[in-house]
């Protein structure tokens, strides 16, 4: 199972709400009788979503907030911009300037951290001088990686060049695994990134499962990698992603898009077991390796009503107009590494998102590369608890979901590299963004009517009929690294999405 995957380099929130927004597009669900309903949206981020249209220039981080549909987030922002008099609120900040609110000062200091649309709305709410307002802020961008600050084991807020008196360098780090630099992880276009490339520096982890935290058995061995199931030692083994870190296009691979929205949708909720994440479960990219055989299957699946059981199915169907189908790759073995031919299809991998709806990746060539297979074949990379604290809402959840500066939690051990052609990607609608297409969002240039303009089309980093970078320019270069566990994946009988 997938446990995560990288970003490349950190974007504004603004720029990068765009795809939380691609998450919004609705589509009827024909899940089947057992397939998970995606989770219902907390009242808290109902009421945001409500007020992201007088949120003015935040309209986008607005709505990656609403996206992530974590409560205490929503709440936090809700509360900045009834304070702000934005929602029909009169405002209650009581702030004067930003030399008499700390708040302000604090918020100050965390936008010169910051670049283009992201800064120049920091400096807005800074301008306004309302310390209520920059204090909740403050909160949101910190909490989204921004201000170079996350949250360590101990429940503070720490600089990723300190480390508490319960945690500190390599404290908890998997066997095998070491620490990163707290940089982004990054790759050439047409290439990949380090396998096991990590974006912390891993100086706020704690050497154990946090006091408070308890780990369903059900949820696998907390030592390796969390395996819902144990993978036969011979023939096909089993996984999901657990973390996908994205290096590349930057319209995903920004920090509010991995931590908010990838990641979020990665992670799988808390009621479908403690297992230290509070996801919503709906973005599922699975993977068959066939040792036998030396072939790889691969493609996304539905939410799963119970992942530790029942497990997973690959989704056959059309979604969002898009015929969706898992692929085959032939792979190369050395010891229990591999690597995969390119894709002579696209690989149309479906995000599924709260309330039903979903977007499709046109994945075009895509391969797998240097993914490392341990604990006796059930695990891509490694998972660290270490990373993990208590909530407000009793609810134990990664302190760092966007893997950036502290600790991580999942450490990778593979990657995927595939191109996107705009071509393609224009013809895939984005309800929620009036129609706009996916090409809009990926190249940021729009004809007035929902496409890209011709030129656009040739706008990208890669090339498909070159298979090089640059060249034609028809298509846009994706790739990222990832860890996963082992996962029961089924034929998907009387489930509609995966031609049940």
């Amino acid at each position: 199972m997938i446990r995560r995957l990288t970003r490349a380099a950190v974007a504004s929130p603004l720029a990068s709400a765009s795809m939380a927004a691609i998450l919004g597009v609705a589509i009827a669900c024909a899940c089947g009788t057992t397939a998970a309903s995606p989770p219902t949206e907390v009242p808290a981020c109902t009421s945001l979503a409500a007020c992201c249209g007088s949120a003015g220039a935040g309209q986008a981080v607005c709505a990656s907030i609403v996206a992530s549909n974590v409560a205490a987030t929503c709440s936090t922002e809700l509360a900045s911009l009834e304070a702000m008099g934005a929602c029909g609120s009169t405002g209650t900040g009581t702030g004067t300037s930003t030399g008499s609110a700390s708040g302000c000062s604090a918020l100050a200091a965390c936008c010169k951290a910051m670049t283009g649309s992201s800064a120049a709305q920091c400096d807005t709410i800074v301008g306004q001088g309302v310390a209520t307002t920059c204090t909740a802020e403050l909160t949101v961008y910190e909490a989204a990686g921004s201000c170079g600050k996350t949250t360590s084991s101990s429940g503070t807020l720490t600089s990723s060049s300190m480390s508490s008196s319960t945690s500190g360098l390599d404290a908890g780090m998997p066997s095998g695994f070491g620490p990163g630099d707290g940089g982004p992880c990054t790759g050439p276009v047409g290439g990949f990134p380090s396998p096991s490339c990590d974006p912390s520096d891993e100086m706020a982890c704690s050497a154990s499962i946090p006091s408070g935290c308890t780990l369903s058995p059900k949820c696998g061995n907390p030592s390796t990698c969390e395996p819902f199931v144990t993978n036969p030692t011979t023939g096909v083994e089993s996984f999901r992603m657990r973390l996908l870190n994205i290096t590349a296009p930057s319209s995903l691979s920004n920090q509010v898009v991995q931590g908010s929205v990838v990641t979020a949708a990665v992670d799988l909720p808390a009621d479908a077991g403690s297992c230290g994440e509070n996801g919503s479960g709906t973005f599922n990219w699975l993977i068959q390796v066939d040792t036998t055989t030396h072939t790889v299957k691969t493609g996304g699946a539905p939410p799963s009503s119970d992942p530790f059981g029942l497990g997973y199915c690959f989704t056959n169907a059309t979604v969002a107009g898009t015929a969706v189908a898992p692929t085959v790759l032939g792979a190369t073995f050395t010891g229990t590494t591999f690597s995969t031919a390119s894709g002579t299809t696209t690989l149309n991998m479906p995000i599924f998102v709260t309330g039903g709806g979903a977007v499709v990746l046109p994945l075009a060539g895509a391969s797998f590369n240097d993914v490392t297979v341990s604990d006796s074949g059930n695990c891509i990379g490694a998972v660290n608890n270490g990373s993990i604290v208590p909530s407000s809402s009793g609810v134990c959840t990664d302190s760092n979901p966007t893997g950036q500066d502290s600790c991580s939690r999942w450490h990778t051990a593979g990657t995927i590299g595939a191109h996107m052609s705009l071509a393609a990607a224009d013809q895939i609608p984005v309800v929620t963004l009036g129609n706009e297409s996916l090409c809009v969002l990926l190249t940021g240039q729009n004809n007035g009517s929902g496409k890209c303009p011709t030129a656009a089309l040739t706008a990208g980093d890669y090339c498909s009929t070159t298979k090089a970078p640059g060249g034609c320019g028809d298509s846009m270069w994706f790739s990222a690294e990832f860890a996963a566990s082992a996962v029961n994946i089924t034929a998907g009988a009387g489930i509609t999405l995966c031609g049940g």
